[in-house]
């Protein structure tokens, strides 16, 4: 009966308990979409969630020269991996602060998103899109909102992620 997290080191961080109950953090510091999909196999309970919430796809960008439409890929596969039945929500990318990280992540950013929005749609799934309220005017993650690096969220990031996500489960 688990609402079950995936992620990456953004949503490792996140205080799922502070989201919901009973709830997983199944996710893993620097893990890329191709490492959710090839781990989830190892999860042995997901028939018995309640709830899928997976937000990858950072990693993607930085760690490994998978273009977009490999990206998408893997995420079709993931879906197609989880339980049918369950539920799923689809996180967006979260922008990052170009300021500190390469530029041209957040125009790859947009485009994925774009296209894991209408991923969700087809397959009536819901999306949670913060950009609106993490970007700053030049389409930025927010100073505040991250620790410095441009990428993890900061305490107020989290807090930010978490009444949304609240508001989406309640």
């Amino acid at each position: 009966g688990s609402v079950i997290f995936f992620g990456d080191s953004i949503t490792q961080g996140l205080n799922v308990a502070a989201v919901t109950h009973p709830a997983i953090n199944y996710g893993i510091g620097m893990d890329t979409s191709l490492g959710l999909l090839k781990r989830i196999p190892q999860y042995e309970s997901l028939t018995k969630a309640s709830l899928f919430v997976v937000a990858i796809g950072v990693n993607d960008l930085i760690r490994t020269s998978r273009d977009d439409a490999g990206i998408l890929e893997n995420y079709r596969l993931i879906l197609d991996s989880l339980p049918e039945g369950v539920p799923v929500i689809i996180q967006a990318i979260f922008p990052v602060d170009e300021r500190l990280v390469t530029v041209g992540f957040n125009k790859r950013i947009l485009g994925l998103n774009a296209s894991l929005k209408a991923l969700a749609e087809r397959r009536k799934l819901v999306f949670i899109d913060l950009y609106e309220e993490v970007a700053n005017p030049d389409g930025n993650l927010k100073a505040g909102l991250h620790t410095g690096d441009g990428i993890h969220l900061s305490a107020v990031g989290y807090k930010l992620w978490i009444d949304v996500l609240k508001q989406q489960l309640s």
